[in-house]
């Protein structure tokens, strides 16, 4: 038989449940006059049909299959047998998007349905419902059905401007916020594109959306408005500086983004003044809207960071659950007013600014909804998670500072040395650059390949693992290449010939101090081999895409020079201050504490992050002194604070101290945990099988998150 369209909507019911089917028809209908959906159910088979033949062919044109859930469909051998086992199969092939629907009280979970969306609250069956609330229900299916049919992805574009020497954004709340708000949302309805903010450029800005047609922009900036009246924003250059951007000079880019049609249909500026009503002036949200964008939504003045972050939030949450952008702009301004609300509360001395009047929406149509985005899906890969490179803790969360750097090692890797060296002591934040270099080249640059080497390294390990990359990519040879006897510099020649070459790949060296001699830096006893062949790996791919990428606390020798080696240094005192604010504790500090904190321990990201688990432990949720804070670590005072070197690695002198409170139960968990560099226990627990008797000896110089603290020591937090 030959591959059927799949265009119909399939109901699946049991005749006895006729007067359901005919309600949910009618909120249907709606649909079928605009030519929306195609509903198929067996009323339309007509007489003289074989009816089995004409439920199979609607079975195998279905791309939505409504499934209207009861005793009596449960009771009907023919949809137990025939109509349902087929829909199943067809939606784990992904053919087909079930919505189930339960009328009464019902064995529900034993349809298999459980393991697909519900087109309502099955804890709720309708016929317990009242009239009002079954209108309400069937309201929302109709509109799940729609969704369902049509594929519609609503696709967001997060972008924030905070060029250098310009007041800082505190964006990385701002990321949290949003990223958990998306936690709930499958990437197959809505694709939340938050780039990394080291681009944030006019041209970068309008290459992503040239690249996604995005639905709805949402730029993070400062905004203004210039003694000619017009409506600024404060974007950056390529260098990262301040470049200010008009309200018009935007407009022109979006016009521009495509002949066929305007893209993005929202525009939402969380930016000061983007939004000034007074007569005379364009404000840069108006500016967009008298330029066609459907809907625009700006600030009429200051508005604070919080409000800010509390506004977009619920807005994207209310827009991507289904509703109106009224709606949305509406559970926006409520969830300021609440935020105010509790700020009050929590500070009985906190003015009350009633900021929920600042946002402004500019709309041509106040029920314009997610229907209107456009069909195209985005199918790049999705936003980068932390696990898929086993490093950085802030992949999935927001980014904390270091623009400049990252520019400036992005530079590099377009000069195309062969190689770059990241070098800083450590828990500076190594591998946190790297993970975030990876997921640019891996959103930004089509094609790019990873092979990460951890440690330890020799020409054998870094010939398989390059060779394991190309057998998984298909690359014809690479296996047998790798087993041949040839010399290991020879097999490099191929590989870089017939793989690396031709193709994008970073080869990420993690950890590479492994490999060389504590404080000189050059290569330990026994590497003078690896040495040449590192050396010779780097001469190889001069010039072209593909790259070496090296984390250490040491000189690299042979790399040394700003062209190759960038030194990481520690936060400056706006990204000490932001890290404070993303923890849990230290941000409760009063200013003077922070002050001394900031004095005495330094800008090493992992010292403060260790510092804010055991606070948070100790203290709970109450305010604190930097004298208390002092006092929880005191073995370690004069070792971490007065007499710190370039080199400490912090980690490990926190667990030699706190490892001395343990109970033999706690250290089981301890040791399994230890292999683990920046582990999420739970999932560290079950990889490892902590519940095998698999035994793992503890190394203090592994490099692991004191999230452990909190199961070792719970609310007995030593000192």
């Amino acid at each position: 038989m030959s591959e059927q369209t799949r265009d119909k909507v399939f109901i699946s019911y049991s005749h006895k449940d006729n007067d359901w089917l005919h309600k949910l028809e009618t909120y249907l209908q709606p649909l079928v006059n605009k030519g929306k959906i195609i509903p198929w159910d067996d009323t339309k088979i007509r007489t003289g049909d074989k009816w089995h033949d004409e439920i199979i062919n609607a079975l195998e044109t279905a791309r939505v299959a409504v499934l209207l859930v009861s005793q009596n469909f449960l009771a009907s051998k023919y949809i137990t047998t025939i109509e349902l086992p087929t829909l199943l199969a067809a939606a784990e092939k992904g053919e087909c998007k079930l919505c189930g629907i339960k009328l009464d009280e019902c064995p529900y979970e034993k349809t298999g349905l459980m393991d697909f969306q519900a087109g309502h609250d099955i804890q709720h069956p309708l016929q317990d419902l009242s009239p009002s609330d079954v209108n309400k229900v069937l309201t929302g299916i109709a509109r799940e059905i729609n969704r369902l049919y049509t594929g519609k992805q609503i696709k967001i574009l997060s972008i924030t401007a905070s060029p250098d020497d310009v007041d800082d954004i505190f964006y990385e709340q701002e990321q949290d916020t949003l990223l958990n708000a998306f936690q709930t949302f499958d990437r197959d309805d809505v694709y939340f594109d938050m780039p990394d903010p080291v681009k944030s450029t006019l041209d970068e800005i309008k290459e992503r959306l040239e690249e996604g047609k995005h639905d709805i922009l949402h730029i993070t900036a400062h905004g203004g408005i210039n003694d000619k009246g017009e409506g600024v924003l404060s974007f950056e250059d390529h260098r990262g500086q301040l470049e200010t951007v008009a309200g018009s000079q935007l407009a022109e880019v979006l016009k521009g983004l495509t002949p066929a049609r305007l893209f993005p249909v929202i525009v939402i500026l969380s930016a000061c003044h983007s939004a000034r009503p007074e007569p005379g002036l364009m404000p840069v949200a108006r500016a967009l809207f008298e330029a066609g964008i459907a809907a625009v939504i700006g600030m009429d003045k200051t508005v604070s960071h919080a409000a800010a972050i509390e506004f977009n939030a619920a807005f994207f949450t209310a827009l991507c659950g289904k509703k109106t952008i009224k709606g949305a702009f509406e559970a926006g301004k409520e969830a300021i007013f609440k935020g105010e609300q509790r700020r009050i509360k929590e500070n009985p001395n906190w003015t009350a600014l009633k900021e929920y009047d600042i946002p402004q929406c500019l709309a041509r149509d106040e029920n314009l909804d997610a229907d209107s985005f456009s069909d195209y899906r985005i199918a790049a890969p999705g936003r980068p998670q932390s696990h898929h490179f086993q490093g950085a803790r802030y992949m999935e969360r927001g980014f904390i500072g270091r623009r400049r750097i990252l520019r400036d090692i992005f530079n590099t890797i377009d000069n195309k040395q062969g190689a770059v060296v990241l070098k800083g002591p450590g828990g500076i934040g190594k591998s946190t650059l790297t993970t975030r270099i990876a997921a640019n080249l891996l959103q930004t640059r089509d094609g790019y390949d990873f092979i990460i080497i951890r440690g330890d390294a020799s020409e054998v390990k870094i010939l398989e693992a390059i060779s394991n990359k190309a057998a998984e990519l298909s690359v014809e040879g690479a296996k047998e290449t790798f087993g041949t006897s040839s010399e290991p510099v020879q097999k490099l020649g191929w590989f870089v010939e017939n793989f690396l070459g031709p193709r994008r790949v970073m080869i990420i060296f993690d950890n590479f101090e492994e490999n060389q001699d504590e404080g000189r830096g050059d290569f330990g006893g026994g590497k003078e081999s690896l040495k040449e062949f590192i050396w010779t790996f780097r001469d190889f791919l001069k010039n072209k895409e593909s790259f070496l990428f090296f984390s250490t606390r040491y000189a690299l020798p042979g790399f040394e020079g700003p062209d190759m080696t960038k030194n990481i240094p520690e936060f400056t005192v706006v990204e000490f201050r932001k890290m404070l604010w993303n923890g849990k504790a230290l941000k409760r500090l009063d200013g003077k504490s922070i002050e001394t904190l900031q004095h005495e321990i330094g800008g090493n990201p992992r010292a403060l992050e260790l510092l804010d688990r055991i606070a948070h432990i100790k203290f709970n949720k109450r305010n604190f002194r930097w004298e208390e804070l002092e006092k929880l670590i005191p073995g370690l005072r004069r070792r971490i604070i007065e007499e710190r070197s370039a080199s400490d690695d912090f980690t490990p002198l926190f667990l030699s101290k706190l490892i001395e409170y343990l109970t033999p139960a706690q250290r089981l968990i301890m040791e399994v945990l230890s292999i683990y560099r920046n582990p999420v226990m739970e999932e560290a627990l079950t990889v490892q099988g902590a519940g095998d008797n698999q035994k793992y000896h503890f190394h203090p110089k592994r490099q692991i998150s004191c999230i452990v603290v909190r199961a070792f020591f719970g609310s007995a937090c030593p000192g």
